[in-house]
């Protein structure tokens, strides 16, 4: 049950992420080269490599 939760967990985060990611590029509100999208994007790398 734990483990199930945890991961859960992770692949929400990991959508999430992405879901923002998407929304405020797609809008022009961060740029693809932004501090802020490359942060979120190494947050996705290390979740999907703890899983997989």
């Amino acid at each position: 049950m734990i483990t199930e939760n945890r991961t859960t967990h992770q692949l929400s985060s990991l959508l999430l992420t992405f879901w923002q990611n998407t929304k405020y590029t797609y809008r022009g509100v961060d740029d693809v080269n932004s501090h802020k999208v490359k942060a979120n994007e190494e947050q996705m790398d290390k979740t999907l490599t703890k899983r997989y």
